[in-house]
């Protein structure tokens, strides 16, 4: 806002650009002494959106298996932070941070990612068939510490990304969000990426979807596996450890954030003990059924098969393996052989 009038002379405008260390706290006012002018911002706005150019090497796809979980409150961080592995104290308006939610005998209920929309709203990313026991076990503690938690209802509200990275309409930096307008786009690790809508935004999410190729979900799934991140479904949970599944390899896990649900199994398992099996990668030409035994060269069974789906010219294979076992190819009952990825 300027103020001017004939008799102070010429008016002059000055651009200023501030940067802002706190995208949460977006209050301030500049003043220059002996000038009659004050600008003020209240909020940093989003990215306009634009028209886009079609992006060849990549592919969009809704994510049906994903589903998300609204947290609101003044202590929803704080509350978090009793709760999932990861450190709440990481998480940051322009980054999402992934983590787990453990039972108290330190097996992950699922894994999940967090985004914060503002201190009092975070959004939980996971999948749908572990979304309503996620909510009712974060509502059994949240009543005490006033939060409250509530599934997202809608369709189509999550669009997945996949494609020969790097891929111009996400962010370059893993785990980066990129917000434009009401869409929120995130960046993830091996050329892939996904754009959630906010409230009210479907039909923008379709729009921005229309500008892509249209992908297939599965093919979205088999880069999250061959990356190396296995993502838990219903008949999972409850049955590995953080460990199994590499997730402490993975920077899912904080050891030095003190309490949450689980932490002292976890804990011990770290400092005191080791993993005897771990999550390991494989392709194979062939498919091979979940629960499928695997056998080394020798013929000694060393692992199975968690799950397989179709990528790329084959088949990607996540299995639980002896962690003594050497790294190498595997084979299934049906001799079909697993190549590590």
């Amino acid at each position: 806002q300027l103020e001017h009038s004939p008799a102070t002379g010429p008016l002059h405008a000055f651009l200023i650009c501030v940067h802002l260390s706190d995208p949460f706290s977006c209050g301030a006012e500049y003043s220059q002494p002996g000038a009659r002018g004050i600008m003020s911002f209240l909020s940093l706005p989003a990215k306009p959106s634009r028209r886009r150019r079609p992006c060849l090497n990549a592919n969009a796809c809704f994510l049906d298996s994903e589903a998300l979980i609204h947290l609101h409150g003044a202590n929803a961080t704080e509350f978090l932070q009793g709760q999932l592995t990861c450190d709440l104290r990481r998480l940051t308006p322009t980054h999402s941070l992934p983590g787990a939610l453990c039972n108290p005998q330190g097996r992950v209920i699922s894994d999940l990612r967090i985004i914060a929309l503002d201190p009092a709203h975070l959004v939980l990313r996971l999948r749908a068939s572990l979304c309503q026991p996620c909510v009712e076990t974060l509502q059994r503690y949240a009543q005490f510490s006033r939060v409250e938690v509530s599934p997202d209802s809608r369709e189509g509200a999550i669009l997945g990304i996949y494609g020969d990275a790097p891929i111009a309409e996400l962010p370059a930096e893993p785990n980066a969000i990129d917000r434009r307008d009401d869409l929120l786009v995130l960046g993830r690790d091996g050329g892939i990426g996904e754009v959630i809508a906010l409230s009210g935004a479907e039909e923008s999410l379709r729009a921005f979807a229309e500008t892509l190729p249209a992908g297939e979900e599965n093919q979205w799934q088999a880069r999250v596996l061959a990356g190396g991140h296995y993502p838990l479904d219903a008949e999972d949970s409850g049955q590995f450890t953080p460990q199994t599944l590499n997730f402490d390899e993975r920077d899912l896990v904080a050891f030095d954030k003190g309490c949450y649900t689980g932490q002292e199994v976890v804990a011990r398992l770290h400092y005191k003990g080791r993993a005897k099996r771990r999550l390991r990668i494989y392709r194979a030409p062939e498919v091979v059924e979940a629960k499928e035994r695997l056998s080394d060269a020798g013929g000694s069974a060393v692992g199975k098969v968690l799950r397989c789906v179709p990528g790329g010219d084959g088949y990607i294979v996540a299995a639980e393996v002896s962690a003594d076992s050497p790294a190498g190819p595997l084979l299934s009952p049906d001799g079909v052989q697993l190549t590590p990825v």
